[in-house]
């Protein structure tokens, strides 16, 4: 019962796909005998002892932007100029933990430590950047916190079996 929120969400998938030369295969064999998936290793226990909105959520979401910034800073050491390229991961894992508010929160933070940090003073405002990044924020956090409360359902049906 290990694989319960993997296969839950496979519960409607067909069992057999086909390859391309036109063979049928079973997908249980895709599975890695002993193995838990990441999401159940990993993200269940965080969503489970961090709830979305509280206390806990914010500062991970404050923890995620500072590596964030590392990486970004980092990365400027060895040319690397894009400025938002670190931070997208931020507001994907703060999302996927925390929730909705929690990724929108991480978005705002990570323009306000770009626009801080990183910004060069002398290049003015680079709207297309900007514009960029929050549009893609606004559809990780979209697409994170539907995985997210579908993932929930599933255990919450899961516990009621």
């Amino acid at each position: 019962m290990q694989y319960k929120v993997v296969d839950s969400l496979r519960a409607e998938l067909p069992t057999a796909s086909h390859s391309h030369e036109g063979e049928v295969s079973d997908r249980s064999s895709l599975k890695r005998p002993n193995q838990t998936p990441i999401f159940e290793r990993v993200f269940v226990p965080l969503q489970q002892h961090i709830p979305s909105g509280s206390g806990r959520a914010f500062a991970f979401a404050v923890a995620c932007v500072v590596v964030a910034a590392a990486v970004r800073g980092l990365a400027e050491e060895f040319g690397v100029t894009l400025l938002f390229a670190s931070f997208y991961p931020a507001v994907f894992l703060a999302t996927l933990v925390g929730g909705a508010a929690t990724g929108t929160f991480t978005a705002v933070m990570s323009i306000a430590v770009v626009w801080f940090l990183f910004y060069p003073a002398e290049s003015g405002i680079n709207a297309p950047n900007l514009l960029f990044f929050l549009l893609n924020a606004v559809l990780i956090v979209w697409v994170c916190d539907s995985f997210r409360e579908l993932v929930q359902r599933v255990l919450a049906h899961e516990k009621e079996r």
